[in-house]
Protein backbone atom coordinates (compact mmCIF):
# COMPACT_ATOMS: atom_id res chain seq x y z
CA UNK A 1 0.00 0.00 0.00
CA UNK A 2 1.41 3.36 -0.99
CA UNK A 3 1.79 6.22 1.43
CA UNK A 4 -0.94 8.85 1.00
CA UNK A 5 1.69 11.61 1.07
CA UNK A 6 3.49 9.93 -1.85
CA UNK A 7 0.25 9.99 -3.82
CA UNK A 8 -0.21 13.70 -2.97
CA UNK A 9 3.33 14.48 -4.12
CA UNK A 10 2.67 12.69 -7.42
CA UNK A 11 -0.39 14.85 -7.98
CA UNK A 12 1.29 18.04 -6.82
CA UNK A 13 5.10 17.81 -6.70
CA UNK A 14 5.37 21.36 -5.33
CA UNK A 15 3.49 20.52 -2.14
CA UNK A 16 5.59 20.12 0.94
CA UNK A 17 5.47 16.92 2.91
CA UNK A 18 3.64 17.41 6.21
CA UNK A 19 5.58 16.41 9.27
CA UNK A 20 4.29 13.44 11.15
CA UNK A 21 4.71 12.65 14.79
CA UNK A 22 6.12 9.23 15.64
CA UNK A 23 3.38 8.77 18.22
CA UNK A 24 -0.31 9.16 17.46
CA UNK A 25 -2.39 11.79 19.16
CA UNK A 26 -3.94 10.33 22.35
CA UNK A 27 -7.44 11.23 21.16
CA UNK A 28 -7.01 9.15 18.02
CA UNK A 29 -8.18 5.63 18.75
CA UNK A 30 -8.05 4.52 15.11
CA UNK A 31 -4.38 5.19 14.37
CA UNK A 32 -3.42 1.55 13.88
CA UNK A 33 -6.43 -0.01 12.20
CA UNK A 34 -8.78 0.55 9.32
CA UNK A 35 -12.18 1.82 10.31
CA UNK A 36 -15.47 1.02 8.70
CA UNK A 37 -17.49 3.93 7.33
CA UNK A 38 -19.97 3.50 10.17
CA UNK A 39 -17.21 3.81 12.77
CA UNK A 40 -16.03 7.03 11.14
CA UNK A 41 -19.56 8.45 11.09
CA UNK A 42 -20.00 7.48 14.74
CA UNK A 43 -16.76 9.33 15.57
CA UNK A 44 -18.03 12.41 13.69
CA UNK A 45 -21.29 12.19 15.67
CA UNK A 46 -19.34 12.49 18.93
CA UNK A 47 -17.76 15.82 17.96
CA UNK A 48 -19.37 18.95 19.37
CA UNK A 49 -20.74 21.33 16.76
CA UNK A 50 -19.04 24.72 17.23
CA UNK A 51 -21.43 26.46 14.84
CA UNK A 52 -24.29 28.62 16.03
CA UNK A 53 -27.71 27.03 15.58
CA UNK A 54 -28.93 29.99 13.58
CA UNK A 55 -28.29 29.42 9.90
CA UNK A 56 -27.08 25.83 10.26
CA UNK A 57 -28.55 23.88 7.35
CA UNK A 58 -26.63 20.61 7.42
CA UNK A 59 -25.72 18.27 10.24
CA UNK A 60 -22.06 18.47 11.22
CA UNK A 61 -21.63 14.76 10.54
CA UNK A 62 -22.72 15.12 6.92
CA UNK A 63 -20.48 18.16 6.41
CA UNK A 64 -17.45 16.33 7.84
CA UNK A 65 -18.20 13.14 5.90
CA UNK A 66 -18.47 15.09 2.64
CA UNK A 67 -15.23 16.94 3.35
CA UNK A 68 -13.44 13.69 4.22
CA UNK A 69 -14.67 12.02 1.02
CA UNK A 70 -13.54 15.01 -1.04
CA UNK A 71 -10.12 14.98 0.62
CA UNK A 72 -9.74 11.25 -0.08
CA UNK A 73 -10.69 11.95 -3.69
CA UNK A 74 -7.87 14.50 -3.92
CA UNK A 75 -9.38 17.84 -2.94
CA UNK A 76 -6.67 20.03 -1.44
CA UNK A 77 -8.57 23.22 -0.64
CA UNK A 78 -11.92 24.35 0.72
CA UNK A 79 -12.86 25.52 -2.78
CA UNK A 80 -12.08 22.07 -4.18
CA UNK A 81 -14.19 20.43 -1.47
CA UNK A 82 -17.07 22.76 -2.32
CA UNK A 83 -16.95 21.68 -5.95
Amino acid sequence: MRDSYAIMRERNPLSSTPTRSSTPHPACRWHDKRSSPQEILDAFDQLPDPRKARGTRRALTSVLATAAAAAIAGATSVAAIAE
